[in-house]
């Protein structure tokens, strides 16, 4: 058992997200639902099974250009208070193996969604200089 601060903690998410969210195969596939439900709203047509594949995987491609922004403090304002009291009287870190990678994928998705968040008010604001 080893003791683990916020802050080390923080860095096995942020890992995660860098060496798992990096690859655009594991990122959609990661959060297939959510990525094919905005492709869906910003599409005027209906799609074929590929289309959304393609589609999904340069949208994980967009978002992986920018998760440098996900920084190591907002990470630990995110951790369970629970997992950083346990973790700083000693834990097994495989045995929080679970959460980890749970963290990790719901900080993308709030990403995600922050940044087609954006990307919707961009298109919407470009839309409407054109009439």
């Amino acid at each position: 058992m080893k003791t683990y601060t916020k802050r080390e903690l923080a860095l096995i998410i942020h890992q995660i997200i860098n060496n798992k969210y990096s690859n655009p195969e594991y990122f959609y596939e990661q959060l297939k639902t959510n990525i094919k439900a905005k492709i869906k709203a910003n599409s005027k047509t209906v799609l074929t099974d590929d289309e959304y594949y393609k589609k999904g995987l340069g949208f994980a491609q967009f978002i992986i250009g920018d998760l440098n922004l996900i920084t190591i403090q907002h990470i630990e304002f995110r951790l369970s208070t629970d997992v950083i009291k346990e973790a700083s009287v000693g834990i097994e870190i495989a045995n929080y193996n679970n959460y980890f990678l749970k963290a990790a994928k719901e900080i993308i998705r709030e990403f995600l969604n922050a940044k087609f968040k954006i990307h919707k008010a961009k298109n919407k604001k470009h839309n409407g200089n054109r009439k």
